[in-house]
């Protein structure tokens, strides 16, 4: 599966990060096959503490989060992933790109 971040840098999800989304979220398993539109078509993306960043797709009662790391202008890769029902704590950052309506 070929993911592109809205910079159009390949992103990579490999199996080991998959497996650390699983273990660790596994609310997440539902929502797989969700986690390129998040990166590719995001509501909103804001820049993380490490040169990550956080690319959010609204939900009607949560928010699927994908923070990811664009390594160079050709790759990049995923972190991790989460499902939260709250970004409030996200509004805080700098906001890189957002959807217009």
């Amino acid at each position: 599966m070929e993911i592109y971040s809205r910079n159009k840098i390949k992103i990579r999800l490999s199996g080991e990060r998959l497996n650390h989304i699983l273990s660790n979220h596994p609310e997440m398993v539902e929502f797989v096959l969700d986690l390129p539109k998040v990166i590719e078509n995001p509501d909103i993306i804001f820049e993380g503490e490490n040169k990550e960043y956080i690319a959010v797709k609204s939900r009607n009662s949560f928010h699927l989060v994908v923070v990811y790391r664009e390594a160079s202008k050709e790759d990049g890769f995923v972190i991790t992933a989460f499902k939260t029902r709250s970004i409030q704590y996200l509004l805080k950052r700098k906001i890189i790109w957002k959807k217009t309506l």
